[in-house]
């Protein structure tokens, strides 16, 4: 008995020696490399560009995830930062010196969407018309041949869908009444289409290509686009779809009740592209059946127009 208790000692003292060896030999750090990571939102002119009731500018974004994954697409490390405000953070890494790394980068509302793995990231409901769901990500690869710093700009996964009615004000006019007329506002807003509800920000994918209806809680008559100070452009519906790099057509199915009445339209085709803001506007609250389509890249100037 007394000489098991002693093998076991020495065996302790053993693994104890070993643990000191290296601890002694990380101290030296030789093949390890400090990294200072900072991630940005773009300048604050794109992000403005994109909020359609003038209250975000990413202002929500409150949330950050740092991802970074080895050559063989194996989580290395995982950082993530609540309660931030501002459109910088700042990381720390340590790296196996002279290995290549992808680092991967998200940002966003807390609570906006299901990001335990920024491989799959899915919206946490199907509500538009809020900027919270506005958000931001990057992938950039990196070298780690020696202590120093990486700086990453993040940018949007989304097209941004707005369907914009111009009539507003002429219906408001004919009616004359203002208490009269919120009968005819747009209401149990619904948009449905094809639409991808999973990406991955590691390889830019996206999946789960399905059936999608959203509903419309909050878009009409919203701060600079209600009838009475912009009566050519109300806003009745918005949201942001994850879309690819390349342009892509979808067909979209909208509806909303007016005066207690189902007013529905059929969009065929319509172009979105990821980073890109697509607008259709017509006169929709008085049955027109003529519309528009404009594209444009970083929600800044016209690039593709269809009528």
């Amino acid at each position: 008995m007394k000489q098991f208790l002693i093998v076991v000692s020495a065996v302790v003292l053993l693994f104890a020696g070993c643990s000191k060896e290296l601890e002694k030999s990380s101290d030296n750090r030789k093949d390890l490399v400090e990294i200072d990571v900072t991630a940005s939102l773009p300048n604050a002119a794109l992000i403005s560009r994109a909020v359609w009731d003038n209250d975000g500018k990413a202002a929500g974004v409150n949330h950050w995830i740092m991802e970074i994954y080895d050559n063989g697409g194996i989580l290395y490390n995982r950082q993530e930062k609540d309660n931030q405000s501002g459109l910088t953070n700042t990381f720390k890494a340590t790296l196996v010196k002279n290995q290549t790394y992808r680092f991967v980068f998200w940002a966003d509302t807390k609570g906006s969407y299901s990001t335990a793995s920024l491989k799959s990231i899915k919206a946490t409901d199907k509500i538009s018309g809020k900027d919270s769901r506005d958000a931001f990500f990057c992938m950039k690869e990196y070298r780690s041949t020696a202590s120093g710093s990486v700086s990453a700009e993040l940018y949007r996964p989304f097209g941004q869908l707005n369907i914009v009615t111009l009539d507003a004000g002429k219906v408001y006019e004919e009616i004359g009444n203002a208490a009269e007329y919120a009968k005819f506002e747009p209401k149990d807003i619904k948009l449905k289409a094809k639409l991808y509800s999973e990406f991955n920000a590691l390889t830019g994918a996206l999946s789960g290509k399905s059936d999608v209806t959203l509903t419309e809680g909050n878009c009409y008559g919203k701060g600079n686009y209600s009838y009475a100070s912009a009566s050519d452009s109300t806003t009745i519906f918005m949201d942001y779809v994850f879309v690819g790099t390349e342009q892509e057509l979808y067909d979209v199915d909208f509806e909303f009740k007016s005066n207690g009445e189902k007013i529905a339209y059929s969009f065929a085709s319509i172009p979105m592209q990821r980073n890109f803001r697509t607008n259709v506007f017509g006169n929709l609250m008085s049955g027109d059946a003529e519309w528009n389509v404009v594209i444009k890249p970083e929600w800044n100037e016209p690039d593709f127009t269809e009528q």
